[in-house]
């Protein structure tokens, strides 16, 4: 089914946040094992786990259809069910104002 309506808004302030916290923490580390090689492993992670934040909070999805509303955020994977994918669908008559279900 085609949506009605499709959005896609990506979440700047996180984006701005995460990446610049990335930043400090990597130049933090490095000032601070800057005579030994201790903490590479750790140099390492902080990357890995800013671009799973950002995969996924990085941006929100509004999908509308005729019967109902989606919505997720990042990657989502709205067609199959995931632990980790924050979702949520909607039914139109739910909706306040909304025109499903309206006898015309």
């Amino acid at each position: 089914m085609t949506p009605v309506y499709e959005h896609r808004q990506v979440a700047w302030p996180t984006v701005i946040a995460v990446l610049a916290s990335t930043l400090l923490l990597a130049l933090g580390i490095v000032v601070a094992s800057r005579n030994s090689l201790d903490h590479l492993g750790l140099l390492a992670l902080i990357p890995a786990i800013s671009v799973v934040v950002l995969a996924f909070f990085g941006s929100m999805t509004v999908r509308v259809f005729s019967d109902r509303v989606r919505i997720h955020f990042g990657i989502g994977a709205p067609c199959s069910p995931s632990i980790f994918a924050m979702r949520a669908a909607i039914p139109s008559f739910a909706i306040p104002g909304s025109m499903a279900g309206a006898s015309t």
